[in-house]
């Protein structure tokens, strides 16, 4: 992601949170989730701890992947018609390949995923860390992936 391509992320989140995951959440949670997943947020973010990349398909912007600390997926969402096609395993391997790169002795990456995300995440190589967990409305589950 390039600076001033932060409403592109969003725009992607937005569709798929909406589609998949809002569902599972309280009004609370969803209005919670949105203090951290907006323009200003991300643009704050990218400046200092975190790293963002896109997928595109002919010129389309159709999923985003973001990383804190090198060490956690904060953001990871694939627009709900592109998905189960390879654009998010394409995301998610590019930035296992930027993490590995950086070379800094970091040996697990971890995410809190939504309810409906975990067997992709799964499938990924992820295990399941802890039951599920609830903070402001925002239901997830714990997940580690040993590198």
């Amino acid at each position: 992601m390039q600076p001033g391509q932060e409403k592109v992320v969003i725009n992607i989140v937005k569709e798929a949170f909406d589609e998949s995951v809002a569902h599972d959440y309280t009004q609370e949670g969803i209005e919670e989730f949105f203090k951290f997943a907006n323009e200003n947020s991300l643009a704050e973010r990218t400046k200092f701890n975190s790293f963002a990349m896109i997928a595109w398909q002919d010129k389309k912007p159709v999923g985003i992947i973001e990383i804190k600390d090198y060490c956690h997926i904060s953001m990871y969402f694939v627009k709900p018609q592109y998905q189960k096609k390879g654009y998010g395993k394409a995301l998610f391997n590019e930035a296992l390949s930027i993490i590995i790169g950086k070379g800094n002795g970091i040996n697990k990456l971890t995410v809190n995923s939504s309810l409906n995300a975990v067997p992709s995440y799964e499938r990924l190589g992820f295990e399941i860390q802890s039951k599920e967990q609830c903070f402001n409305g925002i239901r997830f589950i714990p997940m580690i992936l040993i590198l």
